[in-house]
């Protein structure tokens, strides 16, 4: 391996670590009002708040695929 490719990987390994220690920090921070939501008394609409923070703590840690192309998009453009 050369260099400048090492210094590449080297690069994206530190970006790759970043991306994860940040989602990390959501996570928790999601984990943790999960937890005061459910300690407390119920209300009605403790559940649906815990969904949504569950959801928001996983959507915002997989990033979009630049490629990606709906089925419905697929079968517009047709080959």
């Amino acid at each position: 391996m050369n260099a400048k490719h090492r210094e590449q990987r080297v690069r994206q390994a530190e970006e790759a670590r970043d991306v994860a220690l940040q989602n990390l920090s959501r996570a928790r921070k999601a984990l943790d009002q999960i937890a005061a939501i459910a300690e407390a008394p119920l209300q009605h609409d403790s559940l649906r708040s815990i969904a949504r923070l569950a959801e928001a703590a996983l959507v915002g840690t997989v990033r979009a695929d630049p490629d990606y192309v709906s089925g419905e998009q697929h079968e517009q453009e047709g080959p």
